[in-house]
């Protein structure tokens, strides 16, 4: 796993996978919260 991370070509793939990982759960979140405010209105309108 060492011998892994030494490589700079690695550790940058590591952390572009890491931030696509972290930005796919604030999208899923963003989209939640979108589905809750849409069911409020809905609510609401009638």
């Amino acid at each position: 796993m060492g011998a892994w991370f030494s490589d700079g070509h690695s550790l940058k793939l590591y952390w572009i996978i890491h931030i696509f990982m972290e930005y796919k759960t604030i999208y899923q979140k963003i989209k939640q919260l979108i589905a809750v405010q849409n069911n409020l209105k809905i609510k609401y309108c009638l």
